[in-house]
């Protein structure tokens, strides 16, 4: 039996159903991708308990309390010691 194989004259290495599958696996991948991106956004933002402390409430309590990324290049303590800028 001899197997005949259709090829698209834009792409010869692939048979049309093959390429069909491949652009129908492409696609879904893309709306489910959008979907997942879409998905994840809420209307609503996290409510965040603000903290309000004004200058002389820092300075009665003698410390100011921050939060900055873990980096070398801010404020942090490693083994005990205070380093960073």
């Amino acid at each position: 039996m001899t197997e005949i194989a259709v090829t698209n004259p834009d792409r010869p290495d692939l048979p049309p159903l093959r390429r069909y599958r491949a652009i129908r696996a492409i696609a879904l991948g893309l709306i489910a991708g959008g979907l997942l991106l879409l998905g994840s956004c809420t209307s609503e933002r996290e409510k965040v308990d603000r903290v309000s402390v004004d200058l002389t409430e820092i300075r009665q309590r003698d410390t100011l309390r921050a939060i900055t990324t873990y980096s070398s290049t801010s404020y942090f303590v490693y083994r005990g010691q205070p380093m960073g800028f």
